[in-house]
């Protein structure tokens, strides 16, 4: 598969939040308008307002402002921090800054947590709680579903079509059926899915030899709350 966007509104949208968090942290601490801490010059005053924010990630929820509103009932589990930071020390460097949850003496853009924040974070994941895991669907039982509907009625075997089509392409189960709980992303329609043979000529849908012409197939995603596109291509 050909994924031609690679990195979608939803993980700039990820970047951002925490960004807004770190913002919105540093006020409570009292450093105002100085996001990147252009003004605290010592490296233990930086490190312990990074310790400060990994604590603050951790222990409370945050309204779409960044702003804290209540302790959480659990805290939030070490790698969602860990992805927090790396967000952070993102921006700090695209402009030009040192991450102050990092080395600073040149090993920083290697991404080398400084120990202290190491250590917090070790101790977190000592605390989280066991994660939940899922066997994977393998391509064998995918091949038995569509076996075994072979002898059922044709809404059957469009099921079983759509079951691995969804797993090819890698879809949530909201992006290619109906789910109790509607996801993030529409549903995809007959009119998001696009045939091209050999020449990338488009192959109409009601095409009767649509199973020998076409040679490629793009299935385009959108976000619900802001229309963002996504194309995918095999």
């Amino acid at each position: 598969c050909e994924f031609l966007d690679s990195k979608g509104e939803a993980a700039f949208e990820k970047g951002d939040r925490s960004w807004r968090r770190w913002e919105c942290f540093l006020r409570e601490w009292g450093v105002v308008g100085d996001p990147f801490l252009d003004s605290v010059t010592s490296n233990e005053e930086r490190v312990l307002l990074a310790r400060g924010y990994v604590s603050y990630h951790r222990s409370f929820d945050f309204n779409p402002q960044g702003e804290a509103t209540s302790k959480r009932s659990k805290p939030m589990v070490s790698a969602t921090i860990r992805d927090a930071i790396s967000s952070v020390a993102s921006t700090f460097r695209k402009c030009g800054r040192s991450s102050p949850f990092h080395l600073q003496n040149g090993v920083h853009d290697t991404g080398s947590i400084h120990p202290r924040i190491r250590l917090m974070i070790r101790g977190y994941e000592r605390n989280d709680p066991p994660p939940r895991r899922q066997k994977a669907v393998t391509p064998a039982f995918l091949l038995d579903l569509v076996n075994y509907t072979r002898g059922f009625s044709e809404w059957a075997k469009h099921t079983a079509d759509l079951i691995v089509g969804g797993y090819f392409f890698a879809m949530r189960a909201c992006e290619f059926c109906r789910t109790e709980k509607p996801g993030r992303t529409r549903r995809v329609t007959l009119g998001d899915i696009v045939f091209r043979d050999q020449d990338s000529r488009v192959v109409a849908h009601g095409d009767p030899k649509l199973d020998e012409k076409a040679m490629f197939v793009t299935i385009c995603f959108t976000d619900q709350k802001n229309g963002t596109k996504m194309e995918r291509r095999s």
